[in-house]
């Protein structure tokens, strides 16, 4: 992933929910790998600009926070 594809992507948070600013750099990752760019072969430009960052973030913050919430019960809490 291009450093273009985090600058897109890091303009797109700045409108997001407020826990979109505690995204780890492996989140920011997903929501990007999740997204569809073109031209194809170069990748430059989301095919649905910041519409659908917002929903993916959303979908990635909550799979992180249930992982959490897994890994926490599964040591009893420590």
């Amino acid at each position: 992933m291009s450093g273009d594809d985090y600058r897109g992507i890091a303009r797109c948070l700045s409108s997001a929910p407020p826990h979109s600013r505690s995204l780890t750099e492996s989140m920011v990752e997903s929501v990007v790998t999740s997204m569809s760019f073109w031209p194809d072969d170069l990748g430059l430009f989301s095919t649905t600009g910041c519409k659908r960052v917002a929903q993916k973030v959303d979908v990635v913050y909550e799979a992180a926070m249930d992982r959490e919430e897994e890994e926490g019960a599964n040591t009893g809490g420590r």
